[in-house]
């Protein structure tokens, strides 16, 4: 209860110092993230992509300490070089005493009287960097890479902070994807349903012959065995293609069409008339 109120109230009231951050250890430097948008196909088989960021890096002119070459940082005055001074305030109740920050130099117990010029004094300097950027085979939309100590530069010698690379993959006009499988919709005539038909479609690995088995029916599929995306834990792995059938009926037909359709369909129609008259004989 003591650190709360202590950390509240600035450590002062006679209650003993308030525990704070030594401005002058190493601080971590801050992540990054960056959003990156990639093909469909990308996705699937991986690329290496060069990518840009902004980011604070270490000044190389002053070597992060802020001053100007040649110079340095000197005792902070005010302070002494401790970095906190006694804050005397008077109040209703009488004077109270404590130890606060020193606004001199925040905490620091230095300052740069003789500032960088390339950093302005603050030992980091934003800069755009290149990377070059494996990106694995079978990320899916949304996925995120971390870029260990690409972010800013830390201060006080501390280590760089992380880069996150968000991936947004554009969506495919062909395929549809469930995991590490792909759908995509075949259509064929009644004829080729009816009849069945060898057809070559277009897959992720490239041109591909199916064979549609006779007497498919609307929304069957069929399945092609490892040419889905590879499990990006198990590249090896791959997930499969799934062929969804769809059958089209023409909506004009030619006279030679219509006089075929009307023969199969009074085949047919005999066909229903046989089954029934049969029927009719077991049950009377």
């Amino acid at each position: 209860m003591e650190e709360v109120f202590n950390s509240f109230f600035g450590g002062g009231f006679g209650f003993g110092g308030a525990r704070r951050q030594d401005p002058n250890a190493p601080q971590r430097g801050d992540d990054l993230r960056l959003d990156i948008e990639i093909e469909f196909e990308e996705a699937v088989f991986g690329l290496t992509k060069e990518i840009k960021i902004d980011h604070l890096e270490t000044c190389s002119s002053c070597g992060g300490t802020g001053a100007k070459n040649g110079s340095k940082p000197e005792t902070c005055r005010n302070c002494g070089g401790s970095g906190r001074i006694q804050q005397t305030t008077r109040t209703v109740l009488g004077h109270f005493t404590q130890i606060v920050t020193c606004p001199a130099c925040h905490g620091k117990g230095t300052v740069i009287n003789n500032p960088c010029p390339d950093c302005k004094g603050a030992g980091r300097k934003e800069t755009e960097k290149k990377l070059e950027v494996k990106i694995p085979a079978g990320v899916d939309n949304g996925s995120k890479m971390r870029l260990s100590h690409e972010g800013d530069a830390g201060t006080n010698g501390g280590i760089s902070g992380d880069l996150y690379i968000v991936i947004h993959v554009k969506p495919s006009k062909y395929y549809q994807r469930d995991d590490i499988n792909v759908f995509t919709k075949l259509e064929v005539t009644p004829a080729q349903a009816a009849l069945g038909d060898s057809i070559k479609i277009r897959t992720l690995d490239g041109e591909s012959t199916v064979n549609i088995p006779a007497g498919i029916q609307h929304g069957g599929t069929i399945k092609i065995k490892g040419a889905g995306i590879p499990h990006i834990a198990k590249p090896s792995l791959r997930g499969d293609h799934i062929v969804v059938i769809s059958i089209k009926i023409p909506e004009r037909l030619s006279n030679e069409e219509k006089i075929l359709y009307k023969k199969l369909y009074d085949l047919q129609s005999e066909k229903k008339d046989s089954v029934k008259e049969r029927l009719k004989g077991v049950f009377k």
